[in-house]
């Protein structure tokens, strides 16, 4: 009966170790995977797919800056922020500090691609020199007759 019962129980251990016997087999293929290095894309195909943008095109950020030249200011119209020189440095603020006029003049809107205007100040101050409070072009001259001032933001 010993023995019979050490048979019985050997097949049974053989039959539930033999299906994992079978797993171990797929364990030890070799797989083969292949890397090559290339422009991403279609085959045949330069560039991305048809929906995805160009690479390396990316439309710069375009900051608008109204420069009042009588007083050496930037005004950023989309985050309200404006850019001064205070003691020789460049400062920026929400507000402008208690020496600054409330009424900054005319001034001149700016298109640039920086997020610092300043770092063409001494471009935009030899194109748009002060010119005491008078109405101004873009191109930097003063506009003769203007049936509407523009002035700073308040």
């Amino acid at each position: 009966m010993k023995n019979l019962a050490g048979i019985i129980l050997a097949l049974v251990g053989a039959a539930l170790l033999w299906p994992l016997g079978g797993c171990e087999s797929h364990r030890h293929r070799h797989t083969r995977v292949e890397v090559e290095s290339g422009p991403m894309g279609y085959p045949g195909r330069a560039g991305p797919p048809p929906h995805a943008p160009a690479h390396g095109v990316r439309r710069k950020a375009m900051y608008v800056y109204r420069y009042h030249p009588d007083c050496f200011v930037y005004f950023d119209t989309s985050r309200s922020l404006y850019f001064y020189m205070e003691g020789g440095k460049w400062r920026s603020g929400a507000s402008l500090p208690v020496g600054f006029s409330s009424d900054l003049g005319s001034y001149v809107t700016l298109e640039m691609s920086s997020q610092v205007p300043y770092s063409r100040f001494s471009e935009h101050k030899r194109k748009y020199p002060p010119r005491g409070g008078q109405e101004m072009r873009k191109g930097g001259g003063p506009v003769k007759s203007s049936p509407q001032r523009k002035s700073g933001p308040r």
